[in-house]
């Protein structure tokens, strides 16, 4: 049976790290979006952007230990504008930390939350295919996977009620 979660990786320390690969947990999902510690913690109220990083690295290292590939290291990231215009150092620092995987999917908006409206980027394929582009390339090169076909989906309809987006 494969099993997989998501976490937020606050508490992906040594002993669970170690338990989740003596145990072959075939993948993980870490919820992680931003660069830098302040966008991390912006979106991730409570987060500890070290902390959650450090985790990361933790089970990449006892994978590397343990010469096993599991649990596969997915990053679940959304688009918001700032994480999406900065998306290949990202992969970059997820790469850095032993990331397997790293998705791109789209932060949607809703009227009852109008704190979120405006910071969501939707795909406008001018503007953001250069940057997946760049993306891509860095995927490649530093031997990781970078998913961003459901953001990608997401083209912007600009004028319609839903994918209103602030131009």
């Amino acid at each position: 049976m494969l099993v997989d979660f998501f976490t937020n990786g606050m508490y992906l320390d040594q002993d669970l790290a170690t338990f989740l690969v003596d145990s072959r947990v075939h993948s993980l999902s870490v919820s992680f979006s931003g660069v830098t510690k302040e966008q991390y913690e912006n979106v991730y109220l409570g987060g500890i952007y070290e902390q959650v990083l450090g985790g990361i690295a933790t089970l990449a290292r006892v994978k590397s230990q343990r010469g096993s590939p599991y649990p596969i290291i997915h990053i679940n990231s959304l688009s918001w504008e700032h994480h999406v215009a900065a998306i290949d150092t990202f992969i970059e620092l997820m790469a850095d930390h032993g990331a397997n995987i790293i998705h791109l999917k789209s932060l949607l908006t809703h009227d009852f939350i109008p704190q979120l409206r405006g910071h969501s980027s939707v795909f406008r394929p001018r503007v953001e295919d250069p940057l997946l582009e760049r993306a891509r390339e860095v995927a490649k090169r530093r031997g990781v996977v970078f998913s961003s076909e459901q953001y990608e989906s997401t083209v912007a309809l600009i004028g319609t009620r839903y994918f209103e987006h602030p131009v």
